[in-house]
């Protein structure tokens, strides 16, 4: 995390982080907004309790304490593991989801994590894009997923 392409940016008026943020019911229903259910499954209650407790979520509210974006942080030992990065459809396209991936970086740090690893789907270009722009590379595919339904 030492070559990270940091572009310092900085939030839109009107809105914070939130280090207090313990929302469990409009922090998944941002997540479910975009949440891709076939390949990702929305926290627990009890594991986003965990997150906030720990202080490795990024929760942006905006002027009037709603979530506006967020992004948790799962690690082991030395390898973090970025998940449910997610913007409210009324505050995209205003750099919020830079300043969260930026945010998570400088949050890997402090807790002296040295990789990180992200499963994106290869249609999901925004996050592709935003990835790139931090100095993410691609390391491949790692595995094809099968999915069996109605049992």
């Amino acid at each position: 995390l030492e070559n990270v392409n940091f572009q310092n940016f900085t939030l839109c008026e009107g809105y914070k982080v939130d280090w207090e943020y313990n929302n469990y019911e409009e922090f998944s229903a941002l997540i479910s907004e975009g949440l891709d259910v076939k390949s990702m499954q929305l926290p627990t209650k009890e594991k986003f309790q965990m997150v906030c407790s720990d202080k490795s979520g990024i929760f942006v509210t905006d002027e009037n304490g709603k979530l506006a974006a967020t992004e948790i942080l799962t690690y082991n030992g030395k390898t973090g593991f970025p998940l449910h990065l997610a913007t409210s459809a009324n505050h995209r396209r205003k750099g919020l989801g830079m300043f969260v991936m930026e945010e998570l970086l400088r949050l890997c740090r402090r807790k002296g994590l040295k990789l990180l690893k992200c499963w994106i789907e290869k249609e999901n270009i925004p996050s592709l894009t935003l990835c790139h722009r931090l100095g993410y590379v691609e390391d491949g595919t790692v595995c094809e997923q099968y999915i069996m339904k109605g049992i």
